[in-house]
């Protein structure tokens, strides 16, 4: 099952991308044993204004088709990371082909 982070905005240097750098090099190193990957990020920013709208359209571009979407959110449900694992398993186990993370902007 291919993983997709799509993001709005462009990741800036700081703690934030030491910590993404990290994940990532332990997602390449054990996710394919376990049936997952290969992994993009895909990063881009709403140039011309669109607002949440523009931002909305920016990240729906970017999911291949037939992907579960997985939106991230500050006010969204959280997971204990084996109840995590678990939901991605089973995707995968269901023979989804592709995830999609979406990482919206401040607003």
């Amino acid at each position: 099952m291919r993983i997709h982070v799509v993001a709005a905005g462009r990741q800036k240097s700081g703690p934030e991308a030491t910590l993404i750098s990290d994940y990532t090099t332990r997602f390449d190193r054990t996710g394919r044993t376990l049936g997952l990957g290969p992994r993009s990020l895909r990063e881009g920013e709403d140039k011309k204004g669109g607002g949440m709208a523009g931002e909305a359209a920016l990240l729906r571009r970017a999911v291949p088709e037939g992907a579960v979407i997985c939106c991230l959110d500050e006010r969204g449900r959280v997971e204990t990371s084996p109840a995590f694992a678990s939901r991605l398993a089973d995707w995968r186990d269901q023979g989804r082909g592709d995830v999609a993370f979406l990482i919206g902007g401040a607003d």
